[in-house]
Formats: C-alpha cells, sequence, structure tokens
C-alpha cells in the first residue's frame, strides 16, 4: 500500500492561515470589522479588499460609496480623509498618499486609472464623473478642484505649489488650481499653482497652464494661449445644420 509523505507542518500552517485571511477578506460582518477598524471605515455596499484596510492608518478616516470598486495596491496610505462616492473606480496606483492633514473628497462614477500618483497634504476635491488618466501626477499642499465630467489624459501633471529659491527649497509657495466641468485636459499638459480652466475648455497636449483660460475655447501652447472659441463652433455648426435643412 502507498501512501502519501506527511507535509512539512510550514505548509499545513502556511496553508491554513491563507484560508483565513480569505475567509475574512471574503465573510467577516460588517459590525466585526467596524469593532477591528474602530470605526475607521465606512464601506457598506462597496468592493474593498482587505489589504486596502490595513492602508488606513490610526489617524485616517475612510469613507466609500455603495457599487465602488478598489483594487488591491490602489492606496498607498490614508492618515487623513479619504471619501469615495457611489460607483468610483480606484485602479492600482503608482501612489495615493493622504497625509494627516489631507482631505480627499469625490463624486459619483469617478475613476482614478493605472499608475496614477497623487499625494495630498491639502484638500482635493472630484466632481461627478471625473476621469484621471493613466500615469497623472496630482500633488495638492493646499486646494485642487476638478469640476464635473472632467477628463485628464495620460501623463498630466498638476500641482498647486511651488519650490522656494535656492537657500529655502522647503519654503512651498501654494496656490489653489480650480478645473472646471466638463474640462479636457489631454495628455502631458502641465498645470502649475494659481492655474484655472473654465468650464468646457479643452487644452492641447503637452501645454503648459500658468494663469486663468476662460470657459469653452481650446488652447494650447507653452505657456497656454486661447487658440480658438469652442463656442463659435458650435454656432457655426448650428447654422450650417439650418442651412442644409438638417
Amino acid at each position: 500500500m502507498i501512501t502519501s509523505a506527511p507535509r512539512p507542518v510550514r505548509a499545513r500552517l502556511v496553508e491554513r492561515a491563507l484560508a483565513l485571511r480569505a475567509y475574512v477578506a471574503g465573510q467577516l460582518t460588517w459590525p466585526l470589522r467596524r469593532v477591528l477598524f474602530r470605526g475607521r471605515i465606512d464601506a457598506r455596499g462597496a468592493r474593498v479588499p482587505l489589504s486596502v484596510w490595513h492602508r488606513v492608518r490610526r489617524t485616517g478616516f475612510v469613507r466609500v460609496g455603495a457599487g465602488t470598486e478598489i483594487e488591491p495596491g490602489a492606496i498607498d496610505a490614508v492618515q487623513g480623509r479619504l471619501e469615495l462616492g457611489p460607483d468610483c473606480v480606484l485602479r492600482r496606483a503608482e501612489r495615493l498618499r493622504i497625509w494627516p492633514n489631507g482631505v480627499v473628497r469625490t463624486g459619483a462614477r469617478c475613476v482614478i486609472d493605472t499608475g496614477a500618483r497623487i499625494l495630498v497634504f491639502g484638500e482635493l476635491h472630484l466632481g461627478d464623473d471625473v476621469y484621471i488618466g493613466r500615469d497623472v501626477v496630482i500633488s495638492v499642499h493646499e486646494h485642487v478642484s476638478i469640476g464635473s465630467g472632467t477628463l485628464l489624459g495620460e501623463r498630466v501633471s498638476i500641482h498647486d505649489a511651488n519650490h522656494g529659491p535656492p537657500e529655502q527649497r522647503d519654503a512651498f509657495r501654494s496656490q489653489p488650481v480650480r478645473i472646471g466641468a466638463r474640462a479636457w485636459i489631454a495628455a502631458g499638459v502641465v498645470l502649475v499653482a494659481g492655474a484655472e480652466v473654465g468650464a468646457g475648455t479643452t487644452v492641447a497636449a503637452n501645454a503648459a497652464v500658468a494663469g486663468r483660460l476662460p470657459d469653452d475655447v481650446l488652447a494650447g501652447g507653452v505657456p497656454a494661449r486661447v487658440i480658438r472659441c469652442l463656442a463659435d463652433d458650435d454656432r457655426s455648426r448650428d447654422s450650417g445644420d439650418e442651412r442644409t435643412g438638417a
């Protein structure tokens, strides 16, 4: 009679540990989670992997809306406050860290795509249906707001603070950055402290925004300047439709 060799004790312990982890991740009831994490996470109705729960530090708090999905590795550390609206998606980030006084609030159906690097010391506000593309960098020392329906292409960079002079490199000087609703920020665009993009405005690829761009324009260049008014394009299109009887 042939019998299988007994498994080493270490292998059996590892197997049991993995089974326990799977059970905790998939079956742990909400009241027990609330006890274990001392009320620091409110995630009922959301898909939050156990690895994310352990990223919330003692000073941190996370609220996740129903239907929101967070991939493993999407959050580096939360020492401040993270509030995600319903039906959002957070994919695996390069780094997403919120310092003790930092606050991140999103509306519904926001997407933060793979490779994003988001560092928050101040406040970051996202409206509904905001898309943050691959490898986007957002550094917030004071305040950054992005309006509803706005899209950020890949490798967009947003910084609301500048270093000080050579002898005072750590003396950051910050100004809020604001992006209006329904804006399109194309790939490689850089927005520096004090930048403001109006609602419905499109910023062409690799532009640098340092001042204010009005609503409903196409802008591009370094520094970014208005190329044309998009509202004029809409009026021309409407008049063309009337002439052709469309």
